[in-house]
This record gives structure tokens, C-alpha cells and sequence, in this order.
């Protein structure tokens, strides 16, 4: 007789999970009012990029960031788009952001429960799923704290096709079957690593169809990338010279400080897991070769992020750990909930303590470890009064150590709230290798103290408006800049430069 897990073993974790979930939406609900400036934060460049497309417009020229740049040539712009109405109705593209990431979220607990019930899953397991896949430790710190909803986007789309990929591992393909293109669009359109992904979790079920439905399965994914062509073609034969070829994410695999050891700890941890949990999964369905074989792309991706091979495989490597704990946690909870345990008996007891166990320790990871939404500081203010003291026919740039605040995240306040333009920004990528290199020059030459450097760098990326703090300010009267404003942050131009 099938033992599937009990709804009662659900409760607990349920419970702990939602209502974490729930608190850090509300307290993650102050980026309506206030605009973040903290280091635990990525979704200020989202939030200016929303406006950018309003005043730029799509694959146009935009004055604010690097002395310009092509709006969404390097990013993916879907999110954007789908959020815009909620711009245009708001105003604010700090309340659009935010009640998109509210959307989302609904969408995805839809998808979840629309699909949950077609594979006979209960209500509370639908619900699991969901927590489980969205209100975990990293999910939280990502979606809500750093707020990479473009990320959160894409993982939403995600959800659905890699469903209807389950759902055809049984089933002949038919005409439903071409629903997988507009979402692996999407997909693509979205977020490039979770795009990566779904092409490893599609592999899966073209290694499993006979050759009639492997061709199918190559139309319909060329049909996606063709879908998306407007935008990655473009994409694609400027990456090379872009300014973030250099940047391998993966290389963070090897660094066990404090800041990436929880990430790092979690990649060895949560891979382990999907491997036992496929080994139950295989067991009870007789150790069918299908399942093994459709499941195998996941459980070999899963092995080279355990043992630190992705870094050296190609494409892979610029995949950074957090989405592949995504991916292997859908598929591990889609094993879980997919698995007849009365073969496994005797682990009854561990396996509904683990349940909590795991519950319980996201929240806590979460609660000590990822910050609450950060208020402005007296710094910030002190900043906010500079920015407001450029001159908006300049282009302005940010130089010195600050331990609290996030420079990038006042380049993009700046540019979508005061219509300044700057000499940096947030994104390598979107300007080409030499000018970035040029600006990677600035700060060691401004720390150093060498003037004629420093002067050189700054002409040439027109940067006529430094701020700075403390001991920097000295540095530019120094340098014979002339003072704008002065105080623990200050302000100088070079506009009077004898």
C-alpha cells in the first residue's frame, strides 16, 4: 500500500515557515516609503531601471549611468515590462516593486496549487511546496531582502514549465505541449542563470522521448530562443566586450569567508539532500531507469556545484550557487511529496523530524542572519543633501569607504528621483571593457593620492562632481577642487580647476 508523508507531519513547519514569510513582507513593506541605501540591496538598480525604461525607453540611449548607455541591451527585460502598468498606476516605482513582488508571489502559490492538485497533492502539501520553495532562508534573503525580483520572476515561469516538464515525463507530447514556449521565453527574457537552468531541467526530457518528441522538444526551445531574439541577439554579440566577461560567479565557491560561508555551507548541504531524497524517490518507483535518466541533468549539475567542478565548466560557471539551490530545492520537494515510503518505514520518525528540523532552521538562518529593512541613517541624509546640491549639467561621481551605505544605491536614487547622471553606476556590463577599466582606475589613484592620475581618469570619464566622506575631502582640496558643500559627507567640483 502507497505511504505517501501525512498532512499532520506539514502543520509545524507550515505554520513557522508562513508566518515568518508573512513578517518579512511586512517589514519589507518600508521600501514603499523609503527608498533603500543599505548594502543588502539590489533591488535599488531594479527599481531605477523601471524608470528607465519609462524616460529611456527599450534598447535606447540612457544619459544617467556611465556617461550613457543602451537601456536593456544587458538586461533582461521582462520583469520590467511586466511591472510597468503597476509604475504607470502608481507613480512610484518604490510601490510598483513592491506590489509586483506581492504578485508574484501570488502567481507562483497559484501555479503551485493549480499543478499540486493535478499531481494529487493535498491542500497543506500544495501549500509546502510553496513555503518551502519561496519562504526558505535563501529564498528570503534573495527575493525579499536583496529584492532580485527579475530573479523572482523568472523562478515564477519556471515553476510552471518545469511542471508541465513533469507532467509530459509520463505522457506522450502533445499539441499542450507547446505551452513550454512562451514561458521558457519568458524564462530567458527574465533572468539569464534560471534561463541556464531550465535548459538543464528540459534536458531531462529529451533524454527520456523517442526521436519523433526529441525533435519536437529542439522546435519548441528554438522557437522560445527565436521568440527572444529582439533582445538577446543583442545581448549575445556584445557580452564578449562587456565589462563583466572577467566576472566568473562561481569563483565565490572557493571563499569560505564569513560573508559567503552560509551560501557556501548550503552547497554542500542541499545537494546531499536532493541525492538522498532522489534515492527514495527511485526507490519507489521501482528504480525505473526513466526516472533516473530524466532526473539526471538536475543530479549531475547538483555533483559538479558539490565537488566545485561548475566553475570550470563553461556557461555553468557564470551560474553563481544561490539559483542552483532553487532548482535542486523544486526538484527535491517535487521527490519528497512524489514518494511512497512504505518502503521506508523504519525512517518514519527521522523523516518527519527532519521536516521540522529543516522548518526550524530556515526561520532561525533567517532571523540571525538576514537582515531586517535598514532605515536611513544621518549619513544618508547627509548624502541626500549633496545629491541635491549637484548641478544637473554634470556628471557626478562617488569616491571613499563608507561602512553603512551602498554607493550604487545612491547612483540609482539619484538618477530616478533627482535626474542626475553619473560617471558610474550599477552593471559592468552594460559599458564596454575600457571605460570600465578607466573607472576601476579612479579609486586607487584618489586613495593614492596621485594627482595628475587622478586628473586623467576623471576627464576622461567627464566626471566633473566628486562626493565624498571624511578624510576624502581632504584628499580633493587637495587635488585643488573647488568646494560645494562641506561636512561628514562633502561635495566638490572641478568646474573652477586652475
Amino acid at each position: 500500500m502507497d505511504k505517501q508523508i501525512p498532512n499532520k507531519w506539514l502543520v509545524l513547519p507550515v505554520i513557522v515557515l508562513a508566518a515568518n514569510f508573512v513578517w518579512r513582507l511586512i517589514d519589507e513593506s518600508q521600501i514603499m516609503r523609503q527608498f533603500p541605501f543599505d548594502f543588502v540591496n539590489d533591488v535599488s538598480s531594479y527599481m531605477a531601471q523601471l524608470h528607465f525604461l519609462k524616460v529611456c525607453g527599450f534598447l535606447k540611449f540612457c544619459p544617467f549611468w556611465y556617461n550613457g548607455f543602451i537601456a536593456f541591451k544587458f538586461t533582461p527585460p521582462a520583469w520590467y515590462f511586466f511591472t510597468y502598468p503597476l509604475y504607470l498606476l502608481f507613480g512610484d516605482v518604490k510601490i510598483a516593486t513592491y506590489a509586483s513582488m506581492l504578485l508574484i508571489f501570488v502567481l507562483a502559490f497559484a501555479a503551485i496549487w493549480y499543478f499540486g492538485r493535478l499531481f494529487n497533492l493535498s491542500r497543506i502539501k500544495r501549500l509546502a511546496f510553496f513555503l518551502f520553495l519561496f519562504a526558505n532562508a535563501i529564498s528570503i534573503g534573495n527575493f525579499i531582502r536583496s529584492g532580485r525580483i527579475p530573479e523572482l520572476f523568472a523562478w515564477l515561469n519556471f515553476v510552471i514549465f518545469a511542471f508541465i516538464l513533469l507532467w509530459y515525463k509520463d505522457r506522450p507530447l502533445d499539441k499542450k505541449y507547446l505551452l513550454t514556449i512562451p514561458f521558457l521565453a519568458i524564462i530567458i527574457l527574465s533572468h539569464q542563470v534560471v534561463a541556464v537552468l531550465s535548459f538543464v531541467a528540459l534536458s531531462g526530457l529529451f533524454l527520456i522521448k523517442n526521436m519523433k518528441e526529441k525533435l519536437a522538444i529542439i522546435a519548441s526551445a528554438a522557437a522560445a530562443i527565436a521568440m527572444t531574439s529582439f533582445w538577446l541577439l543583442p545581448y549575445a554579440i556584445g557580452f564578449s566586450n562587456s565589462g563583466v566577461v572577467g566576472h566568473v560567479a562561481t569563483a565565490e565557491l572557493f571563499n569560505f569567508d564569513k560573508l559567503n560561508l552560509p551560501q557556501n555551507i548550503a552547497t554542500l548541504i542541499v545537494p546531499i539532500a536532493l541525492w538522498v531524497l532522489f534515492y527514495f524517490y527511485w526507490q519507489s518507483h521501482n528504480k525505473s531507469k526513466k526516472e533516473l535518466i530524466f532526473f539526471s541533468p538536475i543530479l549531475l549539475t547538483s555533483a559538479l556545484l558539490f565537488f566545485r567542478l561548475t566553475y570550470f565548466v563553461p556557461i555553468l560557471k557564470y551560474v553563481y550557487p544561490d539559483p542552483h539551490m532553487v532548482l535542486f530545492l523544486f526538484a527535491g520537494l517535487f521527490m519528497f511529496f512524489k514518494t511512497n515510503f512504505s518502503k521506508s518505514l523504519n525512517f518514519e520518525k527521522l523523516i518527519s523530524i527532519c521536516i521540522i528540523f529543516t522548518a526550524m532552521l530556515s526561520v532561525a538562518i533567517s532571523v540571525f542572519y538576514t537582515p531586517g529593512f535598514s532605515q536611513h541613517t544621518v549619513f544618508d541624509a547627509e548624502m541626500l543633501t549633496a545629491l541635491n546640491s549637484v548641478n544637473p549639467a554634470e556628471k557626478f561621481l562617488i569616491l571613499g569607504t563608507q561602512k553603512t551605505s551602498y554607493s550604487k544605491a545612491y547612483y540609482a536614487y539619484a538618477s530616478t528621483y533627482l535626474g542626475l547622471s553619473s560617471a558610474s553606476g550599477w552593471y559592468p556590463e552594460v559599458k564596454d571593457n575600457s571605460y570600465m577599466t578607466r573607472l576601476r582606475s579612479v579609486g586607487p589613484s584618489f586613495d593614492g593620492r596621485t594627482r595628475e592620475e587622478f586628473s586623467r581618469h576623471t576627464s576622461y570619464l567627464n566626471a566633473t562632481t566628486i562626493i565624498s566622506y571624511y578624510d576624502g575631502c581632504k584628499v580633493l582640496a587637495d587635488f585643488g577642487w573647488t568646494e560645494i558643500k562641506s561636512g561628514a559627507v562633502c561635495l566638490y567640483s572641478r568646474a573652477d580647476l586652475k
